[in-house]
């Protein structure tokens, strides 16, 4: 019995091991590539994303190389007509196969941000990023 469970586990970690990077684990992902992308979750916009990755030298490929998030990072998309209570309606994660991607907004462009932080302009709201190689 010890044995199947070691295999049951061994098994379970390759299979996750094998998933791409791009790819997103459940149906609680969504990727930003302005609904281009084959992969099968929820397709939105690219809003932030170039101008992110340009301030940093670099190009958003939305095709080749969408950002995946879990849905509750961008939680102004959680709500009806996308209202948000939280001050912080971007929080968290994303990633593409190059980059993870460190997410958080404020009302107004003030929040408790670590320095070496970017910024980039989001509606009312200022979008605070760092990048974190995947290589």
């Amino acid at each position: 019995m010890k044995r199947f469970a070691l295999v049951a586990v061994a098994m379970t970690a390759l299979a996750v091991a094998a998933v791409p990077a791009g790819a997103a684990p459940d149906n609680n992902w969504h990727v930003h590539d302005a609904g281009q992308s084959s992969v099968d979750m929820r397709h939105t916009g690219v809003v932030f994303f170039p101008l992110l990755f340009s301030q940093e030298g670099d190009t958003y490929d939305p095709v080749g190389d969408p950002a995946v998030c879990p849905d509750a990072t961008d939680k102004a998309g959680t709500l009806p007509n996308g209202e948000h209570t939280n001050r912080h309606h971007v929080n968290g994660v994303c990633h593409t196969d190059e980059y993870i991607i460190h997410l958080r907004s404020a009302s107004g462009g003030s929040a408790e941000i670590p320095g070496g932080w970017g910024s980039v302009p989001f509606g009312t709201d200022t979008v605070y990023y760092r990048l974190t190689s995947r290589g």
